[in-house]
């Protein structure tokens, strides 16, 4: 399974890639191997990270890291190490990639693996290119090649050459590039990994674009894009708008046009997930405008009738008095009085239905629709009167960041409407076991976050303790069965700033994480100083 999915994904076809991956991960069985258990969770982030979901993978290699020993597997994790600096530069942050592929080739030399040294030179070169320094970078690239060829591996120095033509292009390098560039070229061809193959023939497409060769540049842009098409995103994205440009300097608006269509909708699918989540939030808004219309509609019509009523009222009683007798006048008024009693009494039962509805509009707009709890927004506005009571009493107040362990694996393995099922019964056994006047908030996906008056951090950390026991010690029940749920939480004291301290609560959840989850820590005194943007 494992060998067929890394096929698969080489090939591109990463629906079926992940089915495999995923068979893998089930027949490793409940207490896997450490290796085993990190190469699977390895092979998941790499099929995310070339699907452009980058926050999937990059857990996906914390967790594979998370699983190995240092001493024991040099080798898989500085491969670790090297995927997860990858995924940083498709995500552009190059400097942050740095540090990891530096730390991954300190790992790969203490062993013999010399083409994982090969590779892992070539992607700290690529990076050294990217933050503007061609000549070094060309220098790590040969020296990449030289230990490729000494393993034997023609396709990994190939690779370094093509990243060679690469730089050599960007820098104008004309003439060093024509020999470079096709000699990569020939090399790669045999191994037919499309995103190799695509990158290098647009690079040469962008080398005879700048030698003045449009019609050149333009075949060879649109044999990449036949290679990158639904396999490659982030490759397709500059080939699109690449092919589009070339055929507006060409004055061929039309298939410009065609391309910018093909790109812009490609960044739509790209950006569908985030774009979901806007929505919702939208919808969530409009509805409760919606609500809120409504009952300003009803206050207003009713308003209006009390108004109409009143007038008639005083009609009846006018022509009571031109028209009737002194009794037959007395009998009118009676009558009217009880009439008014009756509508007063309708009016007084409407408006206690619509304070009610306002009453629950303003509820569901404060709480999260699956697990009942507060919603951030709701939170933070409760978070803001708590706080500021506390500080005018003197009071202590903590927070505590809790994340459920290895969740993502439940909604892998068992599927997402099994997670919601466990997301909210874990929630509910929360809420029973914290005080009253608590302020519990699911934070955003399996993270849940509990403002504690009253009790100062070393207090908070006490019973979160027990309350962890006692949550861990309960299966839930679900769907698919009996599931044993733990969880990591993140504690820290409540200064002037909230963000500060949630800041700091999460780097402590972060710390608990890495040393082995199901565990609580308290924040340290540098979780709560700020980090620059470099950091």
């Amino acid at each position: 399974m494992r060998l067929r999915a890394e096929i698969l994904r080489g090939l591109g076809r990463y629906d079926e890639a992940i089915i495999d991956a995923g068979r893998y991960l089930d027949a490793l069985g409940d207490d896997p191997d450490p290796g085993e258990q990190s190469r699977a969770l390895f092979l998941h982030g790499t099929i995310a990270a070339e699907q452009n979901e980058f926050a999937d993978a990059l857990a996906y290699f914390h967790e594979a890291r998370a699983a190995l020993n240092e001493d024991l597997h040099a080798n898989e994790l500085a491969r670790i190490y090297n995927a997860i600096a990858v995924t940083q530069v498709f995500g552009l942050n190059h400097e942050r990639a740095r540090p990891y592929y530096e730390r991954a080739l300190d790992l790969v030399r203490r062993g013999d693996n010399l083409a994982l040294q090969s590779t892992i030179l070539g992607n700290l070169a690529s990076v050294v290119a990217a933050l503007d320094d061609p000549d070094e970078a060309i220098n790590l690239f040969e020296r990449a090649m030289a230990i490729g060829r000494e393993a034997g591996g023609p396709a990994l120095w190939a690779t370094h050459l093509a990243n060679i033509c690469d730089i050599q292009v960007q820098n104008t390098r004309h003439e060093q590039a024509l020999e470079t560039c096709p000699k990569a070229l020939e090399l790669l061809q045999p191994s037919a990994q499309p995103r190799v193959l695509s990158g290098l023939t647009m690079t040469i497409g962008d080398l005879h674009r700048n030698m003045g060769q449009p019609e050149r540049a333009l075949s060879l842009y649109q044999d990449a894009l036949m290679l990158a098409s639904g396999q490659v995103a982030h490759v397709e994205d500059q080939l699109l708008q690449r092919l589009a440009d070339i055929h507006q300097e060409l004055g061929q608006a039309e298939q410009a046009g065609s391309y910018l269509r093909r790109l812009l909708a490609l960044r739509a699918e790209l950006q569908e997930r985030e774009r979901r989540t806007t929505v919702e939030e939208l919808e969530v808004h409009y509805q409760l405008e919606q609500r809120e219309r409504e009952i300003e509609l009803l206050r207003l019509q009713g308003q209006l009738q009390a108004s109409r009523l009143q007038q008639r009222n005083t009609w009846l009683a006018a022509m009571a008095i031109g028209l009737f007798l002194v009794t037959v006048l007395a009998l009118v008024i009676l009558r009217s009085h009880y009439s008014h009693a009756n509508l007063e009494d309708a009016l007084s039962e409407r408006n206690q239905a619509l304070e009610s509805a306002i009453e629950r509009v303003g509820e569901l707009a404060a709480l999260d629709s699956l697990t009942g709890l507060l919603n951030r927004r709701a939170f933070l506005a409760e978070a803001e009167k708590t706080i500021a009571r506390a500080v005018k009493d003197g009071r202590p107040i903590s927070l505590a960041l809790g994340d459920l362990d290895d969740f993502k694996q439940i909604n892998d393995r068992f599927g997402h409407p099994i997670g919601d099922q466990v997301l909210k019964a874990f929630a509910q056994r929360l809420r029973q076991a914290l005080r009253s006047d608590d302020l519990v908030c699911r934070w955003g996906g399996e993270e849940f976050i509990c403002l504690l008056p009253n009790v100062d951090q070393d207090q908070t950390v006490n019973l979160l303790e027990r309350i962890q026991d006692a949550l861990s010690a309960e299966s839930i029940t679900t769907a698919a069965g009996e599931l044993k749920i733990q969880l990591t939480f993140g504690v820290a004291a409540i200064g002037i700033d909230l963000d500060q301290s949630i800041l700091a609560a999460d780097r402590a959840m972060y710390r608990g994480k890495q040393a082995g989850r199901n565990r609580i820590v308290a924040a340290s005194p540098a979780d709560y100083r700020r980090q620059s943007s470099s950091e």
